[in-house]
């Protein structure tokens, strides 16, 4: 939000410091990121199993217990959600809330993500790796994703 920063912050890799919780920049492991509304960095630490929240070049440490392997993705409502190979789950207050779980879907429904989008209306879109498609989760209609579209497998003749 706003002017770009003047000032370039190397977040993941092995550049990535910051001032605050000393054992933030002492030990890292950002696997994920998701940028707020507001411009609060969101950041998966799944070495620590930790997520880590940056606001104006502070870091801060507001979950402790985060599943390994998540995915993250702030809605422009700033909502943020964790989807793993097991649940879908919102980040509300200090911890998780659990919105769906995986085994709960049909066979043909399960999947494994590898990204995730969310709407202003709080719709989730899903990139299942495994069965080359994109679902939709909507919350506020039912617990069951449909599937809205297909990826082509990368031997796909089209990907040539």
């Amino acid at each position: 939000p706003g002017e770009p920063s003047t000032q370039v912050r190397q977040l993941l890799g092995e550049g990535a410091r910051v001032t605050g919780i000393d054992d933030v920049a002492r030990d890292y492991d950002f696997n994920d990121l998701s940028i707020s509304p507001t411009g609060e960095i969101f950041a998966a630490d799944f070495a620590n199993e930790r997520l880590v929240s940056f606001h104006n070049g502070v870091g801060r440490i507001v979950l402790d217990e985060l599943p390994l392997g998540g995915r993250l993705c702030c809605s422009p409502n700033g909502v943020l959600y964790v989807l793993t190979d097991e649940a879908l789950q919102k980040f509300e207050g200090s911890r998780l809330q659990t919105v769906m779980t995986l085994e709960s879907l049909p066979e043909n429904l399960r999947f494994h993500s590898t990204a995730m989008f969310v709407t202003k209306d709080e719709v989730i879109y899903v990139l299942d790796r495994n069965n080359n498609r994109i679902l939709r989760f909507n919350p506020a209609e039912s617990f069951e994703p449909v599937v809205v579209g297909e990826v082509p497998a990368e031997h796909h003749p089209d990907l040539r």
